[in-house]
């Protein structure tokens, strides 16, 4: 039995939501997101995951930095959270 469509639109909706960038799902320009999440899905993690992800990385990144601190805003995008490498320590809030 093949595996159930993600739930693309509720993933990346959050995301924009919370970082207030327009990442795309849909279409063409969506195809890398769509895999990126696939691929985890697939590995058994499901929405709640990729929402917790999201939540808290958004929690320590997702500030101006203070004086002499790196930027992390700029990794809040799909390619940076949902990295098949790092998404499990993201997701225990490593």
């Amino acid at each position: 039995m093949p595996f159930p469509d993600p739930p693309y639109e509720d993933i990346m909706g959050y995301l924009n939501e919370e970082t207030g960038h327009s990442y795309e799902w849909k279409g063409p320009r969506g195809e890398k997101n769509r895999t990126l999440i696939r691929n985890l899905w697939k590995r058994g993690f499901r929405a709640k995951d990729f929402l917790r992800v999201i939540e808290n990385k958004c929690a320590e990144w997702n500030h101006a930095p203070k004086h002499g601190q790196l930027d992390m805003r700029k990794f809040l995008r799909p390619a940076t959270l949902f990295c098949a490498g790092k998404f499990e320590a993201y997701l225990n809030g490593g």
